[in-house]
């Protein structure tokens, strides 16, 4: 078939106009586009009748959206699909185009060819974030997985409030970690109300509810869905800016936690390098023995992500940080040489790497939970992170100017056209702002 010009084509000597559907409504009608016979060798007649027939069809699309956005939740779009497909189809008989179609089962609530289901949508969504980080594509796949578990894989068409705030509601039924402590695989046709446990943690349904929020707002900005978000407003009023509050360690809490026996193995020397670097876990743990040298006569740590088990949170995260002299008199130079001299490639070999979350701070977060649990340190709001926060509270109380920081830390700042110039602090600067930090552990 050639094309002739917009919506005009020609076959066998005869034209033809073609017009695809909006996408946010080919997940509902039989086909992705009209074709209509002109039953016309003219093409002077031909163009005519494509501008009257592309007006006409313009019109309905318009009527039949105006339709389905006034539609509340838990109503069918089937009846304005119906009406819809009907208009178009006395286009065709008005232009000798003979064959109708027959879209009664529309109105039956019957599954019709094209229609999109929760899984596609997931499928379509994700392809779009190639830039997620592993950990996150995992919670990501993982939420959605437990919402068609918990709801069933339906039309997305018949997606709304209510079932926003009944897939919220399960959430709230199933205990932290139930699958593995009541050796569930599937939620599928489990009784929620038989399940015993702690009760997740709000930030843990917040979070995924976060995740379904993202995705419809795609879904909403790429026609695949005609209404308001469903999850918009299902998150768990007040416990945001509390469940991802770290508290940072207090001299005393520091203190019992390196005598309480560390060793010099991993452990220890991750623990120190997080309190006098501020390094983030995963970007301690992939550490490579490449990644510790002197530049400019400083040792430093390289932080990147060159290596195919290595990963960077933001792009500001790559940067070099000096080693603190704290560390170099504890030993951490004559552990380094140790490791190297086994042949080991990574500065710490005993951690391994996640099964599910692909990183290593995943699997040493749990040691180190552990060891506060020992040391009576276990409370909300202390984790290794917080060691980040002991770090820049150190920084800021040694006097040390907050873009100093903001470098050695990997904070990105609200750039204006003056920190656009030049390559930032040298490493001599950065490494005089570092060894400024001082703690009474010491």
């Amino acid at each position: 078939m050639k094309v002739i010009e917009r919506h005009l084509y020609s076959r066998k000597g005869y034209y033809y106009f073609r017009k695809s559907f909006p996408r946010n409504l080919q997940c509902l009608l039989p086909s992705k586009e009209v074709w209509i016979g002109l039953n016309t060798k003219d093409l002077s007649v031909a163009r005519v009748q494509s501008v009257q027939i592309d007006f006409e069809i313009s019109q309905h699309i318009q009527s039949v959206q105006k339709d389905l956005i006034t539609l509340l939740p838990e109503q069918s779009p089937d009846k304005a699909i119906h009406d819809f497909l009907e208009k178009v189809d006395s286009i065709k008989d008005s232009y000798g185009y003979e064959q109708k179609a027959s879209y009664s089962h529309l109105l039956n609530g019957t599954k019709h060819k094209g229609e999109m289901l929760f899984s596609d949508l997931v499928q379509e969504y994700l392809k779009d974030c190639m830039t997620d980080k592993e950990g996150t594509r995992f919670h990501k796949e993982n939420t959605y997985q437990l919402f068609i578990e918990l709801m069933g894989d339906i039309a997305l068409r018949n997606i709304g409030k209510d079932t926003a705030k009944g897939f919220k509601s399960k959430l709230m039924k199933i205990p932290a970690n139930a699958k593995k402590k009541h050796n569930i695989k599937s939620f599928a046709g489990v009784d929620l109300n038989k399940l015993e446990g702690k009760p997740q943690h709000p930030k843990t349904i917040n979070n995924r509810l976060a995740y379904l929020i993202a995705m419809f707002n795609w879904a909403i900005r790429a026609d695949y869905y005609h209404n308001q978000n469903p999850f918009s407003h299902c998150v768990i009023r007040g416990q945001k800016v509390t469940a991802n509050r770290r508290h940072p360690f207090k001299q005393e809490e520091l203190k019992t936690l390196f005598q309480s026996g560390l060793g010099k193995d991993s452990m220890y020397w991750v623990t120190m390098i997080g309190v006098y670097s501020g390094m983030r876990l995963n970007e301690i743990c992939q550490l490579y023995i490449s990644d510790i040298r002197q530049e400019a006569g400083v040792y430093i740590f390289d932080v990147n992500d060159d290596g195919d088990d290595k990963g960077l949170k933001t792009a500001s995260s790559r940067r070099k940080v000096p080693i603190h002299k704290e560390l170099i008199s504890q030993g951490f130079l004559d552990y380094m040489n140790e490791i190297k001299a086994k042949g080991h490639k990574r500065l710490f070999p005993d951690i391994t790497m996640g099964k599910h979350k692909k990183n290593y701070s995943s699997t040493f977060s749990k040691r180190f939970s552990r060891q506060l649990e020992v040391t009576g340190l276990k409370k909300n709001g202390l984790c290794f992170h917080s060691l980040r926060h002991t770090f820049i509270d150190g920084m800021r109380n040694a006097g040390v100017e907050r873009s100093i920081v903001m470098a050695i830390t990997g904070h990105q700042s609200a750039k204006g056209v003056h920190d656009a110039y030049g390559y930032g602090y040298n490493l001599p600067v950065l490494q005089e702002g570092i060894n400024k930090l001082k703690y009474s552990i010491e």
